[in-house]
């Protein structure tokens, strides 16, 4: 297929011209394309001999790029499409297709060598011609800076190196054993895994297929009936979306008899990306998405991968492949019904289809076309379809007869000398001529079998008439997408931009421990060319860099921000005022979207440019020269492996793959990357996007050594990026309007860009205005006959339930729950408490009308403290037993005798305590492996060698899901145990678009407003006081004016064990703990028999609450002692808590940003009814102790004291009656 010889790049053989006609559909045409040198010929026959004059002829030069399209559809025949360009002149491009990928990548690196060479006259510069009609060369001025610098022939930057990583790093895998011929490996998570296994472990399988990796990156492509003669897990699949060339999204149902017998059927939603590596390894990648589509279906349960993929590696000669497959899926069953392990047991045995595919290949050994086609081969084949193509060039013949007759032989007249820009070779004539050619239909056996489905590219299958407008909706279609960019990037608001100091948006911290900040890696991270390269091709750990970085900007904006360094008032044109020698190096890489995201990495050096020659050449050079040379190497040092798969550990030149827009100034020079200019790297971006908040991204920055006099090769500069957050990058402010025409073209864009933001908008917004809507307008300061305790967890609610409420209720009164699935059971008829760790959604159960709430908040920051100690705490209890499947044994034996309820019934304890306790194990296991018990820290929260320290704690995605706004979203019904059936798809479009959050906001400080009573953990006594006197007086006033006393005296000890209790929790410890709850109930009873006997006031109810606290505190201090004894030197104090580092209090507040603002409008609504409750106080006439025996603090008289008032006044009448009768009697007599 291709030749060289004498130093000569030669390269031929058939590809297909892709062209879109008038109304958009789009046609292929076959062409016989002769690549020599520097010299691109067409032909529609294979040429007959070198002298044989071509239809159409362009030169390469050095202004020619290629694009990699990937894979596409047309007229159901799969192509592998690449674009050729003019960088100057974006309009003149040729887009070609190749029947297989590693066809198109032959092509693609003998167009890059080309381009390299820099057209027919190498010893002058090349300046790219702006003209499409004229040759892409043209005379220009010598260059001095960098003429003859490069020995493309020898030295090309195409050539593969022999390492296959540029960074030095340890392996992320772990192999923990071999099954069915496979090793297995288990990912080893920064080092720090103690041995443990992750709830959804990412798993590989690595095996070696008789195969070459085209042959099986084809096979794991197909989505067709095929797969099943390997694939024992797949049922049926299909494409719903084509994203791009390279991006797709698929739908995979499984069958279930693979599965352990009970499970339901299983299925997969898909973001499918794929990629070929220069060494002919293909990259298959992996995730689950939504989408409107492809809904969940009722026989099947959705499970997730969270990653997962196929790296398909060639070896001995590309005869044999090595294949590794990884998963990270969670099957989405109840950790109940199957564990950990057995989870674990169904990914391994997924994995064994990699088992099955090599037995596949093994089977059809001889039989499975070769996708290897080497020169010769290809040779071969195109003798054989000589005569397909005389007869299809006979049909094109005839239909070109007439119109286009003389446009033709215009064209095969042209002189060679003449040549046409890529343009020309399009053949434009063939436009109007639709009609598929016969190859076009040919499904040979080696051919490509399209997996797209037809409601996708129903448009190459059928054409239909369009009106001028139908077209014009079609483009305006088009042109939406296009400027979406396959890039979810609208998490954040378009707010009204600010002035940025540009430098200064982006902080630094150097101990790396502050989230969305930089600072520079390690040199020795990455490797480079030594200076005996050119004869070792050895490469060496880098010492220092050239360049100290000194800045970063993180920005936003609705348009691609260009030539920071010249703006006024950044960092840049301050050293310029100063006319100091200082000179910058800017990198902009700008991610475009709906919302164009621009990180920009500032380095600067003291040294005059000069000093450093191969710099020197590069800031002076032209572009081609730029593009040639500059690298950057990538490392992902901690995130998931799908996204370290997708970027890699290998040098690239930036400029052969994207488009880079270059600014010289005085004292700098700035690079603009444009990630939207590549198919390839869009993809990636769009991966690395959705894990950005868990990545730390390294990177450096060189300019490639290609000659002797330039090696030893160094760094520009490095940098580290430590978990990126693109809700908090800094909005630009518009420094110019649009024309008119590109803002009317924008609107009409926007209007048919339905965007996934749109979607999760009306979702939230539907939820919000039905959430209103339901809200019951009373008054809100008057008890009802329902009063629900909206629990909130380590706020303090237990307290205010044993020594309040439990003192005003009797138990006949409370609402009995039921914790099966965390449900609560409203069977008990005339129930007037309820005290639940249930969501507000539980008040649709309720009757609203008749229901008031009550709640307490604490500050968010205090409480991940305390809901991290209480995890531990409890679970530390189980260390008693000698293992953790021991302890697990145990407790759901005693929990299946007992009739109460443990903390592991209640949320959210119900996955936090188990969670911790299977850390808790692992870390001890780990001690023993390791035979010792030091602890090197002193920080009870970061002792890692025994429990889990609180950063990871915080970081982990189950306190994502259950811990950080945990308040908000309890109050507004949106955990993940709500009644309400949309809220997982509300509360996942609040995550993914942190602007909509404020919806959610909104509501729960509605509902505050809207709440009996809002107290305050930190306030304890004022809340206690102010909860007496505001809930507990009405509810005594409740209680004594109807017969409930009478009801409930009898039961009064029938039903202790729906308090919340963890006496149960554990094996050991459980019978003192009893005690404590007893001794509770000895105090409730004699208070119920005050309320009863209408002796209860306000302020005996403070005094018993007083004393109940004193003995609740006690009881829990004991409790903890005795567990934290167990994890010793582990203890939790508050003078410990100030020892936190503030890095770490502020990733709380970052995260709990909700709450944050939620405890402040709370702590207001306080302060409101603190100022309330002292206003009537002042008012009252008597003191509440000598008149409370009279009238209740609603002011109502009891029937009884007014009767005996009344008989008082009635004798004390009568007795002065008599007096006065007396005194007359005795006158008369007188």
């Amino acid at each position: 297929m291709a030749g060289s010889q004498s130093g000569e790049l030669k390269m031929e053989g058939w590809l297909y011209i892709i062209r879109s006609n008038r109304i958009g559909l789009q046609y292929s045409r076959k062409r016989y394309f002769v690549l020599e040198d520097h010299l691109l010929k067409s032909f529609k026959s294979m040429p007959i001999s070198s002298l044989q004059e071509p239809g159409r002829s362009a030169i390469i030069d050095s202004c020619i790029r290629v694009t990699d399209n990937g894979r596409e559809s047309i007229h159901r025949k799969v192509f592998f499409i690449f674009t050729l360009y003019n960088s100057s002149n974006h309009n003149d491009q040729l887009k070609l297709g190749a029947s297989s990928p590693e066809e198109a990548a032959r092509w693609i690196q003998s167009f890059q060598e080309a381009a390299l060479k820099g057209g027919p006259y190498p010893g002058n510069d090349v300046a790219c011609s702006k003209s499409r009609w004229q040759s892409f060369r043209s005379n220009g001025s010598s260059s001095e800076n960098h003429n003859n610098s490069i020995d493309w022939t020898l030295y090309s930057s195409t050539k593969m190196d022999r390492v296959t990583s540029d960074v030095v790093a340890p392996s992320p895998w772990t192999i923990f054993g071999c099954q069915n011929g496979l090793r297995l490996f288990k990912e080893a998570k920064d080092r720090d895994s103690h041995g443990k296994w992750d709830d959804h472990p990412a798993i590989m399988a690595v095996g070696v297929v008789d195969g070459t990796s085209e042959a099986i990156f084809q096979t794991l492509m197909s989505l067709g009936p095929s797969r099943s003669e390997w694939d024992f897990c797949f049922y049926k699949g299909s494409v719903i979306e084509h994203l791009d060339g390279h991006t797709d999204i698929i739908h995979k149902q499984l069958y279930s008899d693979w599965l352990p017998w009970g499970m339901k059927r299983r299925d997969l939603l898909l973001r499918r990306y794929w990629r070929r590596e220069d060494d002919g390894t293909y990259v298959i990648l992996y995730h689950s998405v939504f989408h409107k589509k492809c809904a969940p279906q009722k026989k099947y349960v959705r499970a997730c991968l969270k990653s997962g993929g196929f790296v398909i590696s060639p070896v001995n000669e590309g005869k044999h492949s090595v294949l590794k497959h990884m998963l990270a899926i969670d099957w989405k069953f109840w950790k109940s019904y199957l564990r950990t392990s057995a989870a674990r047991s169904i990914t391994i045995r997924m994995l064994e289809r990699v088992a099955a595919l090599r037995e596949f290949f093994k089977a059809r050994q001889g039989k499975y076309p070769s996708t290897d086609l080497s020169s010769g081969e290809l040779i071969r084949n195109v003798r054989l379809q000589q005569s397909e193509e005389d007869s299809m060039n006979d049909m094109c013949t005839q239909i070109e007869a007439g119109k286009n007759k003389e446009n033709m032989s215009e064209a095969m007249e042209r002189a060679p000398s003449e040549h046409s820009s890529l343009v020309g070779l399009n053949d434009a004539a063939d436009e109007f001529f639709d009609v598929p050619e016969p190859s076009d239909y040919d499904q040979s056996e080696d051919g490509w079998a399209s997996d797209f489905g037809p409601e996708v590219y129903s448009q190459d299958t059928r054409h239909p008439k369009l009106s001028t407008a139908a077209v014009f909706v079609r483009k305006l279609h088009d042109l939406a997408v296009q400027k979406r960019g396959y890039v979810d990037l609208q998490e954040m608001s378009r707010e009204d931009g600010i002035f940025c100091s540009y430098g200064n948006t982006l902080p630094k911290d150097p101990t790396f421990t502050l989230p969305c900040s930089w600072t520079e890696s390690e040199p020795s991270t990455f490797l480079i060319r030594g200076k005996n390269y050119l004869v070792d091709r050895k490469k060496f750990k880098a010492t220092d860099a050239l360049m100290k970085m000194v800045a970063a900007d993180w920005l936003r904006s609705d348009k691609r921000e260009d030539d920071l360094g010249g703006r006024p008032g950044g960092i840049v044109q301050k050293y310029a005022a100063q006319g100091g020698p200082e000179f910058f190096f800017i990198i902009n890489i700008q991610v475009p979207g709906a919302t164009t995201y621009s990180l920009a990495l500032y380095y600067m050096m003291n040294t005059p440019v000069e000093d450093a020659p191969l710099l020197y050449s590069f800031v002076n050079g032209d572009d081609a020269y730029r593009n040639s040379r500059f690298k950057l190497i990538p490392y992902i040092s901690k995130g998931s492996w799908i996204v370290k798969q997708s970027v890699g550990k290998k040098a690239c030149l930036i400029g052969q793959a994207l488009e880079i827009n270059y600014f010289r100034g005085k004292n700098y020079l700035e690079l603009g990357i444009d990630i939207g200019s590549s198919t390839v790297a869009r993809g990636v971006v769009s991966l690395v996007l959705g894990y950005l908040n868990n990545l730390v991204i390294e990177m450096a920055f060189l300019i490639q050594a290609n000659t002797e006099d330039e090696l030893p090769e160094y760094l520009l500069g490095t940098c580290r990026l430590n978990h990126l957050d693109a809700a908090k990058s800094i909005p630009v402010k518009l420094e110019r309007i649009y024309e008119h025409e590109i803002a009317l073209l924008d609107t009409v864009v926007n209007a048919f860009a339905i965007t996934d933001f749109e979607q999760c908008e009306n979702v939230v917004k539907n939820w919000a205005i039905s959430s209103l809507h339901h809200e019951v307008k009373e008054d809100k300061h008057t008890l009802k006959d329902l009063l629900f305790f909206l629990h909130i967890p380590r706020t303090g609610g237990r307290t205010y339930f044993h020594c309040f409420l439990k003192k005003l209720y009797s138990n006949s009164l409370e609402c009995p729950r039921s914790y099966d699935k965390l449900r609560f059971d409203p069977s008990k008829a005339k129930c007037r408490l309820l005290v639940t760790h249930d969501d507000y959604s539980i008040s649709s159960k309720l009757p609203r009308d008749r229901t008031s709430v009550v709640t307490i908040l604490r500050n968010p920051v205090d409480r991940v403290f305390s809901t991290y100690e209480f995890s531990v705490e409890v679970a530390a209890r189980f260390l008693v037993h000698p293992n953790l499947t021991s302890a697990t044994q145990m407790t759901g034996r005693l929990r299946s005798k007992t009739r109460g309820v443990s903390t592991l019934d209640i949320w959210p304890w119900k996955y936090l305590v188990p969670w911790m306790r299977e850390d808790l194990f692992a870390r001890r296991d780990a001690r023993k492996a390791r035979g010792t018990n030091d602890v090197k820290s002193s920080d009870p929260y970061n002792m890692e060698e025994i429990a889990m320290p609180l950063l990871e704690y915080i970081n982990d995605p189950t306190a994502h899901e259950i811990v950080h706004n945990g308040a908000t979203f309890q109050i507004a019904g949106l955990t993940n145990n709500s009644y309400l059936p949309d809220s997982h798809k509300v509360r996942h479009c609040v995550e993914k678009y942190k602007n909509l959050s404020e919806y959610v906001l909104q509501i729960a400080k509605k509902r505050l407003d809207d709440m009996l009573y809002v107290g305050l953990t930190e306030d304890h006594r004022e809340s206690a006081t102010m909860f007496a006197n505001v809930v507990g007086a009405q509810v005594i006033s409740q209680l004594v004016d109807s017969n409930a006393i009478e009801q409930g005296a009898a039961v009064n000890k029938s039903e202790q064990s729906s308090s919340f209790s963890d006496a149960e929790l554990d094996n050991n410890d459980h019978q003192n703990n009893t005690s404590d709850e007893k001794g509770d109930e000895t105090t409730s009873s004699s208070d119920d028999n005050e309320v009863k006997q209408g002796t209860m006031t306000v302020g005996k109810l403070m005094q018993t609450y007083e004393v109940c606290i004193s003995s609740l505190r006690k009881t829990q201090a004991g409790r903890r002692i005795s567990s934290l004894k167990k994890i010793s030197p582990v203890n939790f104090t508050k003078e410990a808590r100030l020892q936190v580092p503030q890095t770490v209090l502020q990733r709380i507040q970052m995260l709990n940003y909700l709450d944050m603002e939620l405890y402040e409008y709370a702590k207001g609504i306080f302060a409101n009814q603190h100022k309330q409750a002292h206003r009537l106080a002042t008012e009252k006439l008597f003191d509440t102790e000598t008149v409370g025996s009279m009238f209740t603090n609603s002011g109502r008289i009891k029937l009884w004291d007014v009767f005996l008032w009344s008989m008082a006044f009635l004798l004390l009448f009568i007795f002065f009656l008599f007096v006065n009768a007396k005194r007359r009697t005795l006158k008369l007599k007188i």
